[in-house]
């Protein structure tokens, strides 16, 4: 089994996807991962995660980096056709150094590294047969064509049926593991039309035995992917439970369904992940959009924050933190509302119609709650509830985290007035007798 304390809490970091998309450089990482030890470490952000096509060369803008008849440009990978970062980006990592230089550098700052990997194994690897560590089979004998990725052209399925699969992924997380990686992100793994579970199964067993502590992150979601629940919470420490998302109100209404179907599956070591959080300067390559800030308002990012934290998902911030705007900063800074994430249990969801929602949880307090009201329409709107709905008798003293502020005392209803898109995030406490 994988190690069952490493995501006792939602973890925190930074994911270089949102704002870098496959380019992202060494120098960047190390820039970003500087600013989260000055001002994010302290809240409990920790993870720096390099995410996709760090091992293809000279990538550009491109979205999602093909390679030509005849494997142009050249995938950059070990004797034993196990990727490896890109020096023209990585330089650290010459000379089969790998992301050692740079993990090292991430964990100078108080820090933990980690990497996005795809599923199964390089066409290339098994174009030249190459050799699986430790064994006498070869690449093309391990390869499973038919579960090769849809949307990135890189990999085929691994086949766990054959002789030497299983040492592969071993040898591939064991890299990793000497290479100092903490967290791994694992993509097109979650899927379903088939649903992988060898191959999840397989990952799962290469992570328990690489040597070194390591979360593990399964992507990206789909939403039959619940009928699979229990087996992928028993193989993972999170994982994705919405396709990408991005800075557009659609998609955010659409989180909120997500959520709710999912509810009651998340818990300690079993997250629920409702993708990164799309705040700041994003897309900074144009490779998914202009360049630009974040396209959400104000109030909406407050309505982003606001499911994610009440809903207790991982918290990757997408957004570049070196240009991140200080009203940016003072919401991901705010340590009482980052308390519903970090400290709240067994969210749910208390109403839903098309123009407003409300989510609450337990605080640490037996006698306290953390509520979250949302306004999804496009005028302001008061948002109302019992507080006996949510388990509080009598009179109830409110604190809106958000603000900072004591709101004052209620008795029968809690009501606020939210504005269009926006949203609330209270605590509410019994007050004593």
């Amino acid at each position: 089994m994988i190690c069952e304390t490493l995501a006792a809490r939602p973890p925190l970091g930074w994911n270089s996807y949102d704002a870098f998309n496959a380019a992202v450089t060494e120098e960047q990482v190390r820039q970003n991962a500087d600013v989260m030890a000055a001002h994010l470490a302290p809240l409990g952000y920790e993870y720096v995660v390099v995410d996709y096509c760090w091992y293809y060369p000279h990538v550009g803008s491109q979205q999602c980096p093909s390679q030509r008849d005849g494997f142009i440009p050249p995938l950059c990978m070990d004797e034993f056709g196990r990727c490896v970062p890109a020096p023209d980006r990585f330089p650290s990592a010459a000379g089969g150094r790998g992301f050692t230089e740079l993990a090292d550098y991430v964990h100078g700052r108080g820090l933990k590294f980690g990497i996005h990997v795809m599923r199964g194994i390089s066409k290339e690897a098994v174009h030249r047969r190459l050799p699986v560590e430790g064994t006498a089979t070869t690449a093309d004998r391990i390869a499973d064509p038919a579960t090769a990725c849809r949307w990135l052209d890189h990999n085929v399925g691994v086949n766990m049926s054959k002789r030497g699969a299983q040492a592969y992924y071993d040898s591939v997380f064991r890299l990793y593991a000497s290479w100092g990686v903490d967290y791994v992100k694992v993509d097109d793994m979650v899927r379903m039309d088939p649903y992988l579970d060898a191959e999840i199964e397989a990952v799962h067993a290469a992570v328990a035995r690489c040597g070194r502590p390591m979360v593990l992150s399964l992507s990206a979601g789909v939403p039959r992917l619940i009928e699979k629940a229990e087996h992928v919470k028993a193989h993972s420490h999170l994982w994705r439970i919405s396709d990408d998302f991005w800075d557009e109100w659609r998609l955010l209404r659409e989180q909120f369904e997500y959520c709710e179907r999912w509810q009651g599956y998340g818990g300690p070591d079993s997250w629920l992940d409702v993708d990164m959080l799309t705040i700041g300067k994003l897309s900074l390559n144009a490779s998914n959009g202009p360049p630009r800030y974040s396209r959400f308002s104000d109030d909406e990012l407050l309505t982003m924050l606001s499911l994610w934290y009440i809903f207790r998902s991982p918290l990757m911030i997408g957004g570049d933190l070196r240009q991140m705007r200080t009203s940016d900063l003072d919401l991901l800074c705010n340590g009482e509302a980052l308390a519903a994430n970090q400290r709240g249990e067994d969210p749910r969801e208390l109403f839903r119609t098309s123009d407003e929602a409300a989510w609450w949880s337990r605080a640490p307090d037996a006698d306290a709650r953390f509520l979250a009201l949302f306004n999804l329409g496009d005028t302001p709107r008061d948002v109302s509830v019992r507080p006996t709905d949510i388990g509080l008798d009598g009179r109830v003293a409110a604190r809106d985290v958000w603000q900072r502020r004591d709101i004052g005392v209620c008795e029968g209803r809690f009501t606020r007035e939210i504005r269009p898109h926006g949203a609330g995030l209270y605590r509410l406490s019994a007050c004593r007798r």
